[in-house]
């Protein structure tokens, strides 16, 4: 079993002008998209924040992606475009894996691989990569299927991930 694990595709980090914009956002869904239909995996994990309104993020970042805000919702026509099963969860720290249904979500499926893409490369991208490798999992990224706030934290993100062993495409 492989999955393919989606963080962020909430409308506060996709959405321009959005607090949280990320930059090449249309082209980076375009190519998870086309990734979820190239027939490796057998299902997408996407995985949002879902922040409460003290949330300590809130002390770095703008509030963005709060819990029951309906924050999600424009994710309908991505889903309609993936030809594999899809899986939501919610995450609430740094980490997709730690304090989320993410750990136990991949768990039931046993996978032998995780592939992690989507936004926010630098701020949740490599602390969920570090939080799989530690719990055991074989894991990789695709870089052209993630994005972040700059073009320059990406890159910094994937030299970092890349200095660390993780194998990356």
């Amino acid at each position: 079993m492989n999955i393919l694990l989606v963080l962020n595709l909430s409308a506060s980090v996709v959405r321009p002008l959005s607090v949280m914009n990320c930059v090449n956002v249309h082209q980076t869904i375009t190519r998870i998209v086309e990734e979820a239909n190239s027939g490796k995996y057998d299902i997408c994990i996407i995985c949002n924040d879902e922040h409460k309104i003290s949330d300590p993020e809130f002390k770095y970042f703008p509030p963005h992606s709060l819990a029951d805000s309906g924050d999600t919702g424009h994710l309908s026509a991505i889903e309609q475009k993936m030809k594999i099963p899809i899986h939501y969860t919610k995450k609430r720290e740094f980490s997709a894996i730690f304090s989320s249904t993410n750990e136990i979500a991949i768990a039931q499926y046993r996978p032998e691989i995780v592939t992690v893409v989507g936004f926010t490369c630098s701020l949740d991208i490599v602390p969920t990569i570090f939080a799989l490798i530690d719990s055991g999992y074989n894991v990789k990224i695709i870089e052209k299927c993630c994005g972040d706030l700059t073009e320059d934290r990406k890159k910094k993100a994937i030299e970092y991930l890349t200095f660390m062993g993780v194998p990356i495409e």
